[in-house]
């Protein structure tokens, strides 16, 4: 993605335009600030959410932007293959087939970002089967 996104704004003059892979807990800290983090299927595959958002939230320049996608494997009504997948991932996981999967639902997520500090504009399941979690939210002036 960060190379699409490159070549992107290359395309477009957009010089001014950095693009960044990181680990979120190891990724620089610029004194500034970044305008937006972006995550897009990543937070389910977070062992620590609340601890990633509080780092994403560190990271934020005052009333930038956080935009996040993330599947929601915990809602109740998932298609059969999703529901098939749950059932079949610790065996893939004792395996070592498959990475730790933290199943979250779309409410959790929005109250989880709620909770760093991350104001939320806009949410939405995009799709809605299964519920992948989109969320638009900025980062609000502590106090």
């Amino acid at each position: 993605m960060t190379k699409i996104g490159r070549a992107k704004s290359a395309e477009t003059g957009g010089d001014h335009v950095e693009f960044l892979a990181a680990d979120i807990c190891a990724a620089p800290h610029p004194s500034a600030g970044f305008d937006a983090i972006v995550a897009l299927n990543l937070l389910h595959l977070v062992d620590d959410v609340p601890g990633a958002l509080k780092e994403i939230r560190a990271r934020l320049k005052p009333g930038r932007l956080f935009l996040a996608k993330t599947v929601c494997l915990s809602e109740s009504r998932l298609p059969w293959s999703f529901s098939l997948m749950r059932e079949a991932m610790p065996v893939m996981q004792w395996l070592g087939k498959a990475r730790r999967v933290t199943y979250l639902g779309a409410a959790e997520m929005d109250r989880l970002v709620a909770a760093a500090g991350l104001d939320i504009i806009e949410t939405g399941n995009h799709p809605a089967q299964p519920p992948s979690r989109f969320i638009v939210a900025r980062k609000v002036e502590a106090g």
